[in-house]
């Protein structure tokens, strides 16, 4: 499965960057509700929850020349596994970034589960605009 959002806001890259690029600790405290955040860049952890479900996320992938993370969730007792999520930042001009935050993941069906996949592309979506629009306004209110 794939699913992918792209969206440019006002909020220069380099400063989107330091959040971001702060994986574990402040880049992950973006739209999620984080536990516990460890390291910073590759191999940085964290764990936290969304939708009733707790998480645990490890960034294989800090790029800061290219602006870009990726990272692998595991989900638990979920249908979604084998996760990789990919947040690339893209400059615009010295105001403007264009966010793609993208991911991989495969689908299991698990006995009880009463959510479908497209439930989940949605849940997802919504969690990657969630933090987008948090980055910015965190970036925008100097935090």
């Amino acid at each position: 499965m794939y699913v992918e959002v792209k969206k440019t806001v006002d909020v220069s890259i380099d400063r989107l960057w330091a959040l971001l690029g702060d994986f574990a600790n402040e880049g992950a405290s973006t739209g999620l509700v984080v536990e516990k955040g460890e390291g910073f860049g590759l191999g940085a952890t964290c764990t936290s929850g969304v939708e009733g479900h707790r998480i645990w996320e490890m960034c294989v992938n800090h790029d800061p020349e290219k602006f870009m993370v990726s990272y692998i969730i595991d989900m638990g007792e979920t249908p979604v596994y084998d996760y990789i999520g990919t947040a690339r930042l893209h400059f615009v001009d010295v105001n403007h970034t264009m966010i793609h935050w993208y991911s991989h993941w495969r689908w299991r069906d698990l006995p009880g589960n009463e959510v479908s996949i497209e439930d989940w592309e949605k849940l997802m979506k919504n969690a990657y605009i969630t933090v987008i629009d948090n980055m910015v306004k965190k970036v925008k209110d100097g935090r």
